[in-house]
């Protein structure tokens, strides 16, 4: 998971007991961004992809990372097109479904 400190994301991971070590922490430079958003990015269940609502000179929205393993840093930046900027990102493991809220209500988008 994420966690917000200052100016970074700590990605964060939790063992069985509950007790927290930090994997590795981003700035807006290390996801090649202009601006992040207040909130922390959505992280697959299987660690290997993120959303973050953040900027760059080409646009503002929600921008996927990938990655192959949950030990290796996330890659550039890819803006998914046609989704409105709301403040809490949620996708499922496989990455098929892009959840958000927005109006009182909770949307969904399918992967085409």
């Amino acid at each position: 998971m994420f966690v917000r400190q200052s100016n970074a994301f700590m990605e964060i991971e939790f063992d069985d007991t509950g007790v927290s070590t930090l994997v590795r922490s981003y700035t807006e430079d290390d996801f090649g961004l202009e601006a992040l958003a207040g909130v922390p990015p959505g992280l697959s269940g299987d660690g290997t992809a993120a959303l973050v609502l953040g900027s760059t000179t080409s646009g503002s929205g929600f921008y996927y990372f990938n990655r192959q393993t949950p030990g290796d840093r996330f890659g550039p930046p890819t803006l998914v097109s046609d989704v409105p900027g709301p403040s809490d990102p949620f996708m499922t493991e496989n990455c098929e479904r892009l959840y958000f809220s927005g109006l009182g209500n909770v949307f969904w988008l399918q992967q085409l």
